[in-house]
């Protein structure tokens, strides 16, 4: 494993650590997360939400929002929204939320 591909895993792992507090009952709602890529910022949030009451287990969500160095959103960047692609877990959700800003990043320079 070289430098940066450690670098990108302890990201990756100091991200998961955060997201991981919203398992389950936890009274937390939402987690915003700030990671790099590419030379580019994105915030993930990653939210909970319990369609079917809080007796069964909650469904997780995200969006992503390009950020600039202060952490304001970036004018033109890429924002997604994951509503509607409901995971069972909010590590579930992050990474899903970090593939769809990869394929959105592969686009804009594709385009």
């Amino acid at each position: 494993m070289d430098c940066t591909d450690r670098i990108a895993q302890v990201l990756a792992e100091s991200a998961l650590e955060s997201v991981h507090l919203l398992h389950g009952a936890s009274p937390l709602a939402a987690i915003t997360v700030r990671v790099p890529s590419r030379g580019r910022r994105f915030n993930i949030t990653v939210r909970k939400r319990w369609p079917d009451g809080p007796e069964q287990p909650p469904d997780y969500w995200w969006d992503v929002a390009e950020t600039e160095l202060d952490g304001t959103e970036r004018e033109g960047g890429i924002g997604l929204s994951g509503a509607g692609d409901e995971h069972p877990t909010p590590e579930d959700a992050f990474w899903a939320a970090v593939e769809a800003a990869s394929l959105a990043m592969d686009e804009v320079s594709a385009g």
